[in-house]
């Protein structure tokens, strides 16, 4: 593997080092067969049950919340286990068996309160055929192989997991709420979780008719269960991170016998622009850590956007993240933190938060 020597861009260190590699070096392949591999949380959530999610006193709601999701979690495997599956994929999907009255779950709260948690301790704890997805990896999917075809590929579930429904565009919006009703009619019992309530997603944002309309369709599909508390990542160990300089970090990474990644995010933006957000967990499956130089502000949408997938990718398969050059909290622009996708961009820092956190224990910093 060929050997990279950087400068680090900090104002406080411009000491040389070698490092492994750049993402940029990476090639990834895109497969198609990739698409509809959802049988199970990434990583950093694979191991959460009802047993591991410890309420906050502090919150009421939290009680309250487990209770109802593993009522719920029965009462999918109750139905998923009875829901008949002979001939199934013969039938066109108007034809094919429904419960009229059957609902969805949609767990909604800030970020960090154990949204993803409550999910896939669902997830473990039902006993039928289910996959787990976030909303960017299912917009992904269906904008490739397209709506019918991901119907056909995941109406044989009883069970879905969606994780952070970020309905900020109406274009994704009419597209989920659309999959998720063909869905409901297949007979799949769906759970999601969410920053924002179903009623008030767009609000402020889109005036068209036809979107609130959908909006509130979707709304109808759902049972609110409400999940109140702190974000966990801004934790009293994870903000110490903050006054962590530069230097800190690059002694350390200087010393990497892993598998370590070093990018500016001007080159690192570009790379990622070439490829398909769906294959971003391909890039970085097989890395260690990850170290990327943020000199400024981010202020392109697109730009942030793909990077906000990429740290995503990074988090739920625990690969330790640290940006260099700027603070956590300036990596994006303003703008964005207070634009429309301020939600998605306000979930990003949290995590990057906890990424240098888990960087720093991985370079025994």
């Amino acid at each position: 593997m060929a050997v990279r020597s950087v400068n680090c861009a900090s104002k406080s260190h411009s000491k040389g080092f070698q490092i492994l590699e750049s993402i940029v070096s990476i090639p990834v392949s895109f497969d198609v067969g990739d698409l509809l591999d959802l049988h199970f949380p990434p990583k950093r959530f694979a191991a959460n049950t009802f047993d591991s999610f410890v309420p906050d006193p502090l919150f009421p709601s939290q009680v309250h919340a487990k209770l109802r999701a593993m009522s719920f979690a029965f009462e999918v495997s109750e139905y998923g286990t009875a829901k008949p599956e002979s001939h199934r994929w013969h039938l066109p999907h108007h034809a094919k068996l429904s419960n009229t009255s059957q609902k969805g779950l949609y767990i909604d709260g800030s970020f960090g309160v154990g949204k993803t948690h409550i999910l896939s301790a669902i997830w473990d704890a039902v006993s039928v055929a289910k996959a787990f997805t976030s909303f960017v990896n299912l917009v992904n999917i269906v904008g490739v192989l397209g709506l019918d075809a991901t119907v056909d590929g995941l109406e044989h579930l009883s069970f879905l997991a969606i994780d952070e429904f970020e309905l900020d565009d109406p274009g994704e919006t009419v597209l989920i709420s659309t999959l998720v009703s063909k869905l409901f009619e297949c007979g799949v019992s769906i759970a999601v979780t969410s920053n924002t309530l179903p009623e008030r997603l767009g609000a402020g944002r889109f005036s068209s008719g036809d979107f609130l309309r959908e909006i509130q369709g979707l709304a109808d599909r759902f049972d609110i269960l409400a999940l109140d508390g702190m974000d966990h990542r801004v934790s009293t160990d994870n903000l110490s991170q903050l006054g962590k300089s530069d230097s800190d970090f690059v002694e350390n990474i200087s010393n990497a016998t892993s598998r370590v990644t070093f990018d500016y995010i001007s080159e690192l933006a570009g790379y990622l622009s070439t490829m398909h957000p769906v294959m971003y967990h391909k890039l970085i499956r097989t890395l260690d850590a990850i170290v990327v130089v943020v000199e400024r502000p981010m202020s392109f949408l697109f730009e942030a956007l793909r990077f906000v997938v990429l740290v995503d990718r990074a988090y739920e398969m625990e690969v330790p993240f640290v940006t260099l050059g700027i603070e956590v909290h300036n990596v994006f622009s303003s703008e964005l933190l207070n634009g429309a996708y301020s939600m998605k961009f306000g979930r990003c820092v949290s995590r990057l938060l906890q990424l240098r956190s888990e960087a720093r224990r991985f370079f025994e910093i």
